[in-house]
């Protein structure tokens, strides 16, 4: 049981079940101070024309406030395992949010646009609360996105960071040994891109304007990548094309003269590294 309990975010899974009662609660209290305003029965489903389907007040309420509910805990409870990534949870929670007030804002609509109407069958959801709901929920589901921190766990991602602190205690000389530089093309590199494709995008602009624009993008992203980053330390020699983009390491070997080098990512990824 601890070790399930361990599992989980309290604090979220807290707030993921007692939120959407409360809203649920909420609605169905503001529902009672309309009540002795609106038809008997209410109208539930719509067209142009007005309410098609209907049911009991009580019915209305207690269907929607349980639609606020189950659909709240749906989205919320994914946020709250912690072996999930961060982005999922944070993502999960804010949709959460937003599922739970887009359903309170749905059926306060449809009472609200009822308010006053002698018949339901003549009523329509009200425009202005589901536009004004909707676009709450959208924003504060954002705001929650950020705003939401998970309780911590420890990821791969600590393992290595704790190694590199440790590598770097024993041996104090290790971040000094790195050494970091910007390199690019010739300059007559850069000059004929300039003339078979800036020149020419330029005439191409007169006629065809989106065209000459494009390769003009065009010769500027492969101009871009003629400059590269490269990070030489002792575990070898990194090379990352347009600053970030897929390089090549070399690593140094043991005993050997030669190096071998392969391709990679823009992550620094080392590879086995000994003194000459």
């Amino acid at each position: 049981m601890g070790t399930f309990r361990d599992s989980l975010d309290t604090r979220a899974l807290r707030f993921a079940l007692a939120f959407p009662l409360l809203l649920a609660a909420g609605f169905a209290v503001c529902a009672q101070m309309l009540r002795n305003s609106l038809p008997e029965p209410v109208a539930v489903m719509w067209n142009a024309d007005g309410g098609t389907s209907f049911a009991p007040f009580g019915a209305y309420v207690a269907g929607a406030a349980a639609l606020i509910v189950l659909f709240g805990w749906i989205a919320f409870l994914q946020a709250v395992p912690i072996s999930r990534p961060v982005v999922m949870r944070r993502v999960m929670m804010g949709l959460g949010l937003m599922v739970s007030l887009f359903m309170t804002t749905v059926a306060a609509a449809g009472l609200v646009g009822q308010s006053g109407a002698e018949d339901a069958r003549l009523s329509h959801v009200d425009p202005i609360v589901l536009a004004m709901g909707s676009g709450a929920a959208l924003s504060l589901g954002v705001v929650m996105m950020f705003a939401f921190k998970p309780d911590p766990r420890w990821t791969p991602e600590d393992d290595q960071a704790l190694e590199a602190e440790r590598r770097l205690a024993a041996d104090p000389d290790l971040a000094r040994d790195t050494l970091r530089m910007w390199v690019h093309a010739r300059s007559s590199v850069f000059i004929m891109i300039i003339v078979s494709a800036l020149f020419p995008a330029a005439l191409i602009a007169v006629v065809v304007p989106w065209l000459g624009a494009l390769v003009a993008a065009a010769a500027l992203v492969a101009a871009g990548f003629l400059f590269a980053r490269v990070r030489a330390d002792r575990g070898g020699l990194q090379v990352f094309a347009g600053g970030a983009g897929p390089g090549t390491q070399c690593a140094r070997r043991r005993h050997r003269r030669s190096s071998s080098c392969r391709r990679q990512g823009s992550g620094l990824r080392r590879l086995g590294m000994a003194a000459p």
